[in-house]
């Protein structure tokens, strides 16, 4: 894909000739990513709530590392 810079504007390609691959992540790797961007023990916590109001158990999530 080629991008032009101007001072005023980016250009970029029709649709028609930028082609992107879009990912769809299922709840299971949404939890991962969930739990595997964690600061402290406090976000771990609310990543932990967010993973089980998804109806998925935390300790059976792999977390990336």
């Amino acid at each position: 894909m080629k991008i032009k810079l101007t001072k005023k504007n980016i250009n970029m390609p029709k649709d028609s000739e930028c082609k992107l691959e879009i990912d769809n992540y299922n709840s299971e790797r949404q939890a991962e990513f969930i739990l595997s961007n964690v600061i402290d023990k406090k976000d771990y916590r609310q990543a932990c709530k967010t993973v089980r109001e998804m109806s998925l158990d935390p300790d059976k999530i792999h977390i990336i590392e």
